[in-house]
């Protein structure tokens, strides 16, 4: 049974008012910038269609603690890292700010000889997300299912 959002009056599913989160998103972007304008331009595209699990975001360097290098390839080196601020969860109406997770470990990538980011190669990393979205659901039904939920 969907929601009815206390903003907009729409109803909606999964915690997410998309129309209402859409514009909020928008009303950031002057606020940051990755520095190369295809890359803006994707976060903004997603986070313009984002639902509740699929969210994008610029996080600013200083927003990480404590980052190791793990591992260096042939493509790029892995670091795991403390993101600060956490992901976002939820918008909380009262005080008109995202709410956000708790401080979150998570795994950084460097990639090495990419001279070009352009579309085709976001759009790659944007289909790798939607599989990783789609295993961490299916491991929660996994669980579900093993605890008779």
């Amino acid at each position: 049974m969907p929601d009815v959002c206390p903003e907009c009056h729409e109803e909606y599913y999964d915690y997410w008012c998309k129309p209402c989160n859409s514009t909020r998103f928008k009303s950031d972007f002057d606020k940051w910038t990755s520095g190369n304008v295809t890359i803006d331009k994707f976060i903004q595209d997603t986070q313009r269609n984002a639902d509740y699990y699929k969210v994008i975001e610029w996080i600013p360097y200083d927003k990480f603690q404590d980052i190791k290098q793990m591992a260096k390839g042939g493509y790029g080196t892995i670091y795991y890292a403390k993101w600060v601020d956490g992901y976002i969860c939820d918008w909380n109406i009262r005080y008109q700010q995202w709410e956000r997770s708790v401080q979150v470990e998570v795994v950084l990538k460097k990639f090495d000889g990419i001279v070009d980011i352009n579309e085709d190669f976001l759009n790659e990393m944007a289909i790798h997300m939607l599989e990783l979205y789609q295993l961490h659901f299916l491991e929660l039904q996994k669980i579900q299912k093993l605890m008779n939920i």
